[in-house]
Order: structure tokens, then C-alpha cells, then sequence
């Protein structure tokens, strides 16, 4: 099961946006399979690679930050918490692009990868890193198990 959550956040998470950056950079240079949708010929595309990318470098980000905590050997419960900050902290930045201040600015179908970006996140934050995680990491560290 956990497995699969972690999939399916990769894909919403890196994946998709990532195809999204790349068609939004690109344009038509991208082959045929790339280009799913039409929305390219927007006005703002700038402000839209500002949104999407903003989470996906939050991500990508915290994944560096794990390593560098895994191979410097911090304790756990300082480990823990770099997920659950970067979480956090990624959620803001995905509630600008789920819900923009200008609904015309992001088209409706990034708009609807948004939510489920926020979706998904939050029910990480809130039924996995925080009552799961953290109890499971702080267990450990408090049983010397570490």
C-alpha cells in the first residue's frame, strides 16, 4: 500500500508536472506523445512555469535535503522532520495553483492536476507523516532502536 501512495504521489508530485514544464518550454519542439493538450497557446506561460515548477522544486529539493540527513547520520527525529516541513511548506504554494487569485490564468485542466496535487498532499501530511511517521520515527529513536 505504501508503495503505491508513494507512486502515485511521484506521479502527481514530478511526473506530470514535469510533462506539463517540459510542453510548456518546449512548445510544439515535443513529439506527438508529449503534447496532450491544447493548452499551450496561453497568454501568461511564464506565471504558469512559476506555479507548477514552485512545488516541484520543493520536492525535488527535499529529496536532496533526505539524503544529505540519511548519509550525515542525523538522528531520526530531525529526519522526520524534513519531510513534514517540506510538506508544509509545499502546500502553500500548491493552494495558488489549485484555487489562482485570477481563475483565467491557469487553464482548467492544470487547474484540476493542482487539486489533486493538494489533494494528495495533505492526506500525506495528515493521515501518514504526522500521525504515522512521526510516531513510528520518534518510537524508534526513544526505544534506541535507531
Amino acid at each position: 500500500v505504501y508503495r503505491t501512495w508513494q507512486r502515485v504521489g511521484a506521479l502527481l508530485g514530478l511526473l506530470l508536472p514535469t510533462v506539463v514544464l517540459a510542453q510548456l518550454t518546449l512548445g510544439s519542439k515535443l513529439p506527438a506523445v508529449m503534447t496532450m493538450a491544447n493548452w499551450i497557446n496561453i497568454g501568461n506561460v511564464g506565471d504558469v512555469k512559476r506555479i507548477v515548477g514552485g512545488p516541484m522544486f520543493l520536492l525535488c529539493f527535499q529529496a536532496l535535503t533526505e539524503a544529505v540527513a540519511r548519509t550525515a547520520l542525523l538522528p531520526l527525529p530531525i529526519r522526520i522532520l524534513i519531510p513534514v516541513s517540506y510538506n508544509t511548506l509545499r502546500l502553500s504554494s500548491l493552494q495558488s495553483w489549485a484555487f489562482p487569485s485570477v481563475p483565467s490564468m491557469i487553464p482548467t485542466s492544470l487547474q484540476v492536476l493542482g487539486v489533486a496535487n493538494l489533494v494528495y498532499w495533505y492526506a500525506n501530511l495528515f493521515f501518514f507523516l504526522v500521525p504515522v511517521g512521526v510516531m513510528q520515527y520518534l518510537r524508534a529513536h526513544f526505544s534506541c532502536v535507531e
